[in-house]
């Protein structure tokens, strides 16, 4: 429910070609990873097409990936103009995310960090990998157990 309204608002937006400011808290709420990346390539459109600004808050890792995603996008079609087509048949250059208008954050312990790398125009990747790190790591230790439990 929480994303009908999300893409109502975004269409919406669209079709009045309007100026708009919005924040939108977890768009991945009840969301599938799937869906998670529609919405954020509505999101991106919405942005390229109008004079308007949105501000994400977000626990998913797949949000923040997503949105990697899409600049990167951009930036493979900026720096390399022979490869636009074969890019835009990823990702379509209207979802494209500008690095130069692009700030990412990071909340921890009470203080905001930029996790956006202004130098090659990227989410820091260190950001990304950590939760896998972690996730991988609690798999790793819980393979470990399974393997002496079975032993004794």
């Amino acid at each position: 429910q929480e994303a009908i309204r999300i893409l109502q608002d975004a269409f919406l937006i669209l079709y009045d070609n309007e100026s708009a400011f919005r924040v939108i808290e977890e768009p991945e709420a009840h969301l599938y990873p799937v869906a998670q990346k529609l919405l954020m390539e509505v999101l991106a459109i919405t942005l390229n097409g109008t004079d308007s600004q949105i501000i994400i808050t977000t626990h998913s890792p797949y949000i923040l990936s997503i949105a990697n995603n899409l600049l990167y996008a951009s930036k493979m079609a900026s720096q390399y103009p022979n490869a636009r087509d074969r890019v835009e048949e990823i990702v379509p250059s209207e979802a494209w995310l500008d690095p130069n208008k692009t700030s990412v954050y990071m909340l921890e312990d009470g203080r905001s960090s930029s996790v956006f790398n202004d130098e090659i125009g990227l989410i820091d990747q260190n950001t990304l990998d950590t939760v896998s790190e972690e996730i991988g790591a609690d798999f790793e230790q819980l393979y470990f157990i399974n393997a002496e439990a079975s032993y004794e």
